[in-house]
């Protein structure tokens, strides 16, 4: 599908026509207001990553936790400790690999996934009550997309690709010609 929008070279500069500053506004109220009850159970959002990572798979090491919240190491060495100190989690040197350490859920931080893991689903139902299910479907689609769009720009000169000569669509008439006479030679 095109992008339909104006081509100004000031576009994206203010930032109330800026996509990535919409979307920098609406996360930041998102997480904030989302937190702001979590934290009331004693959770900080910093926490709450490595939670809902541990709660989908307990005992993972410590560099693969840090990867899938997407954080460097010293980071998650800072939230570990809090973590441990907090009685939420504990570490253990791997049995396997010395040099490794497996991060696994207490009973405590174990019991916290069912009082909060039901608030991601409520919150997101009342976030999303002014949309239609379909809607909410269509803007996770969309998201995806764009996630995806960035997640390929990253690591490249961007802005060489936007000098690039775009691709030619032919006219759809050319298009229906040429579909006609394959159908007629039997191709």
């Amino acid at each position: 599908m095109p992008n339909n929008f104006p081509r100004r070279p000031d576009r994206g500069w203010d930032p109330a026509e800026s996509l990535g500053g919409t979307l920098r506004v609406l996360s930041e109220t998102w997480n904030a207001t989302f937190h702001a009850e979590i934290d009331r159970h004693g959770v900080t959002s910093g926490q709450w990553r490595f939670l809902r990572e541990l709660w989908h798979e307990d005992g993972i090491t410590q560099s693969e936790l840090a990867e899938r919240v997407g954080r460097k190491g010293p980071t998650t060495g800072s939230a570990l400790k809090l973590l441990v100190r907090n009685g939420l989690a504990r570490r253990e040197q791997s049995s396997h690999d010395l040099r490794k350490t497996r991060v696994y859920l207490t009973k405590r931080g174990r019991a916290l996934e069912a009082r909060l893991k039901p608030f991601v689903g409520l919150f997101e139902e009342l976030a999303t009550r002014r949309l239609s299910a379909e809607e909410v479907e269509t803007f996770r689609g969309l998201m995806l997309r764009l996630q995806q769009s960035v997640a390929e720009l990253a690591g490249t000169r961007w802005t060489e690709l936007a000098a690039a000569p775009k691709p030619r669509l032919r006219p759809r008439a050319v298009r229906r010609t040429r579909a006609k006479r394959l159908k007629a030679a039997g191709l």
